[in-house]
Order: C-alpha cells, then structure tokens, then sequence
C-alpha cells in the first residue's frame, strides 16, 4: 500500500462514526476523476515561458531541455526534483504533487493575492508560504520572501499585534550595600564563656 492510499484509508477513518455494538463495517472506495483536459476537448492557450538568465530557474531549465552539455553538478543534483510541461517549470512535491515555480513578477503577484486578495486574510509570513505551497506554488527563497513581504505590509503593521518590549535596554541598578535592601543588619556575636 502506497503512502496516498493510506492517507486516503486515514482520511475516510476520521469521517465514520461508529456505533456501540458495530466493531467492523465494509466500505467501498472508488477514485473518481475528470476526463483529462485533451478528452474534453477545450481549447487550450498556451503560454510559451521566456526565462532571462538572471532568473532561478534559469539553469534547472537550460538542463532538463538539454541534459547533454557543461551543467554543474549542484544543478544536476536540483534538477531531479523538477519537469517542463506544457513549457512551464514545474517542481515535484510530496507525493508527486506539481508545484509550479514562479519567477520574480509572479512571485509578488502570488504573494498579493493571498495577502490581499480573495483568499487573504493579512497573514504572517509562515502561513503565507503554506497558502502558497498548498495553492501548488513554488520557488527557492518562498519562506524568506513570505517573511520579508509581512514584515513590510503597512496593514499587517496597524493592526497586528503590539510588543511591549521596552524601546532601550533595561540597566541593573546594583545597590552599594548588599543587604540595605532587606533591611538586614550584621550583628556580631559576643563569646560566651
């Protein structure tokens, strides 16, 4: 049994109710899907991506288009875990998910939309990253960036939450005689004979 027919098993588990006195009760589990996009017969347009070489995906691309050639050996390593279709980059998740990988423009447009848009909810920079990945968006830096664009949300900043941490740092007083403070005296002890 694969790792998604088990997620699936655990899935349909937490739906069932079971009655007292009912120990074990049959189901019947089918996969359905769509017929795929060609067997509809939709028209498809099809953009043709366009990578400049300033851009991440720039070598991972040069290398899955022609494998044979100079590549160095970090780039081979990363492009295992990619595939073009349709001309578009897209990186091969958990449980072979595709997640497509977005270049600088897209990235910002993605990061508005889930802050801002629709689905946005002003959301700090970790949840962000999971609204991404889990809408199948991907590129390298998605944490760092998600973080960075929360922080700099002028929103984010009125409304959030207030740290009340002192604006300077606190400084000791330390206190010339030790035991002032607790009001205790040194009494010193006569001999007893």
């Amino acid at each position: 049994m694969h790792n998604s027919q088990a997620n699936v098993m655990a899935q349909l588990t937490s739906i069932v109710q079971i009655f007292e006195g009912l120990y074990e009760e049959l189901f019947k589990v089918q996969k359905q899907s769509l017929p795929s996009f060609f067997e509809r017969g939709t028209s498809a347009e099809v953009m043709v991506l366009t990578i400049a070489p300033e851009d991440w995906r720039h070598d991972i691309v040069q290398y899955l288009k022609t494998q044979n050639g100079s590549h160095s050996q970090q780039v081979r390593r990363r492009a295992q875990y990619y595939v073009i279709r349709d001309e578009i980059l897209f990186r091969i998740g958990s449980e072979d998910l595709l997640m497509k990988c977005l270049g600088k423009k897209e990235q910002f447009v993605a990061m508005t939309e889930v802050q801002k848009g629709i689905c946005g909810a002003y959301q700090a920079g970790i949840i962000m990253r999971w609204l991404l990945r889990r809408h199948a968006y991907y590129w390298l830096t998605i944490l760092k960036y998600c973080i960075d664009y929360a922080k700099a949300c002028k929103d984010c900043q009125k409304h959030g939450l207030i740290q009340h941490v002192p604006t300077r740092p606190m400084n000791p007083i330390v206190k010339a005689w030790p035991f002032k403070g607790w009001a205790v005296e040194a009494i010193p002890l006569n001999k007893v004979t």
